[in-house]
């Protein structure tokens, strides 16, 4: 994700407010999915699906791999960009993972990196995921 430059010249402001330089730049902003997101596993197609208000929005393609599934590559529609769709992917995977007490391994890096971000998931992630399961 580019950086942002905030109007008004940067850490200095903050500086000469008394606020740490961090204080000026813009903080991240977790992007929630839409409520009328659903998400499906699409066996025929080995993926799970994504659709907004009843529009394919996104997916992420798995390849079965005896009791595991290979995560391979999510893809999110452009006018879907930055709804939270293919972390909604995401979590899914791991979350359909979880409950059926199977693991998954992660060959897609979108999915690498927001598992960086969300250590909570590690454990379901087989330990070729890059991914430490410990804190």
């Amino acid at each position: 994700m580019k950086p942002r430059r905030i109007r008004g010249g940067g850490s200095g402001g903050a500086r000469r407010r008394g606020l740490p330089a961090t204080a000026a730049l813009p903080r991240y902003r977790q992007r929630v999915a839409n409520p009328g997101l659903t998400i499906t596993d699409n066996l025929a197609a080995r993926r799970y699906e994504a659709h907004l208000d009843g529009e394919l929005a996104g997916f992420l393609e798995y390849r079965p791999a005896g009791t595991r599934r290979i995560l391979i590559h999510t893809e999110v529609l452009g006018v879907f960009a930055g709804r939270g769709v293919g972390a909604a992917l995401a979590r899914h995977a791991f979350d359909s993972a979880r409950a059926a007490g199977t693991r998954v391994t992660v060959k897609c890096p979108f999915v690498r990196s927001w598992l960086g971000r969300h250590p909570e998931y590690a454990a379901v992630a087989t330990p070729d995921a890059g991914v430490r399961s410990d804190p």
